[in-house]
């Protein structure tokens, strides 16, 4: 699961090196493909309807010689209308990145390849090629393509060059190459300058999003899932074990006498034992990936354990009372508060009939039955089972 601390440093990496680290930039990446979508299904759509079309206009528009015309009607038809249909059916059936993006990579080199081979054409005296296409080409791929900028500055790049070096092939007047440079050059400059722009910005813009997203699910002071979150997440886990038929467990944690602590220590002092407590938890106690941690609410913690055996669940439970039972909090001065803990806990394998608030509501019972008992107690049930249980210290 993301967090601030990651999100922080991607927004420092991103200033160094105009990147993120590797796990948030597939994430970026991600997001950027689904973002892309639809304008990629557009964009090569449009240019392969005017491949398609290009027999109807290539004598108006291009006056095509009759020496040259298969040979550009060949570039349009067999070359850039396949590549710009089929970049567009990848886009639009959104096959796996392994295939899609080859697919998309191809049809941008294909679109510029078509470009410039029309370009040394025009060159060469045989079409009647507006030569502003293949800087049109370039800044076309850079606003829908939302490709990664830095394959896109070295493919424009040698775009660009190409061209200017076709025409210097040609033998073109002095003055055209340098107008043609002035030309190309200005264009790059725009082209990538707006694409590195572009790209700045929007990721700066995700990360502001994820910033959001991640605050609206976790507690600030733990780190830990708050407590819509933990429902919401509970739903899907209970449904995964149900279509897997495995046991999940569920407790609610309770920290014993915490009005006596922030009275006698400070509230800043019962933040520290919160804390350590969340910590504990998420680092030891439920540190598998489908394991779920969260602050319940105050000085209380919820947790559930994905594929349990229900066994030794009581077990389980009594772990985490002595693992909390380890927390001190040394005052001023010289006492020491050792913290204890009541927890509540059901396990169940769930049917299509359970309830993600009927079992909190037992977990939260039960949590009182630890309480009623002595706190610093463990009670538990078995939803399998008719009986409940119950540990004590």
């Amino acid at each position: 699961m993301l967090r601030i601390e990651d999100l922080d440093e991607a927004g420092r990496t991103l200033k160094r090196r105009l990147r993120f680290p590797p796990a948030i930039e597939a994430m970026f990446r991600d997001a950027q493909e689904a973002r892309h979508r639809v304008p990629r299904i557009l964009f090569f759509s449009v240019i392969a309807a005017a491949f398609a079309l290009a027999p109807l206009y290539n004598d108006l528009v291009l006056r095509v010689t009759p020496e040259a015309r298969p040979l550009v009607l060949a570039i349009e038809l067999v070359w850039g209308l396949p590549a710009m249909a089929l970049s567009a059916l990848a886009s639009w059936r959104d096959w796996p990145d392994p295939i899609t993006q080859p697919v998309q990579t191809y049809g941008v080199l294909s679109l510029w390849g078509v470009v410039l081979s029309l370009q040394a054409l025009g060159y060469a005296g045989q079409v009647a090629y507006p030569t502003h296409l293949v800087a049109l080409a370039v800044i076309a791929v850079a606003t829908f393509g939302g490709y990664r900028t830095r394959r896109f500055v070295l493919g424009a790049t040698t775009v660009l060059a190409l061209d200017l070096l076709m025409l210097i092939g040609f033998g073109a007047a002095e003055q055209t190459i340098a107008h043609r440079t002035y030309e190309m050059v200005f264009v790059c400059l725009i082209a990538i300058g707006g694409a590195v722009t572009t790209d700045m910005l929007t990721r700066a813009l995700w990360l502001r999003h994820c910033e959001a997203w991640v605050l609206s699910r976790i507690d600030q002071l733990t780190g830990l899932l708050n407590r819509g979150t933990f429902f919401a997440e509970l739903d899907r886990l209970l449904a995964q074990a149900r279509r897997d038929g495995t046991a999940i467990g569920i407790a609610l944690i309770d920290l014993d006498h915490f009005k006596h602590i922030n009275d006698r220590f400070g509230h800043l002092a019962g933040d520290d034992i919160i804390r350590a407590s969340g910590r504990m938890i998420a680092e030891r106690l439920a540190r598998r990936p489908l394991d779920l941690r969260a602050r319940y609410g105050g000085e209380e913690f919820a947790v559930a354990w994905y594929d349990i055996d229900s066994r030794h669940f009581g077990e389980l439970l009594d772990q985490v009372r002595t693992t909390l039972g380890t927390i001190a909090h040394h005052g001023e001065d010289g006492d020491t508060h050792r913290v204890t803990a009541s927890i509540g806990g059901v396990c169940v394998v769930p049917q299509p009939s359970t309830r993600t608030l009927a079992l909190i509501e037992q977990a939260d019972a039960l949590l009182y039955r630890a309480k009623d008992a002595g706190r610093d107690r463990v009670a538990w049930r078995d939803l399998g089972e008719p009986r409940t249980l119950a540990a004590g210290a």
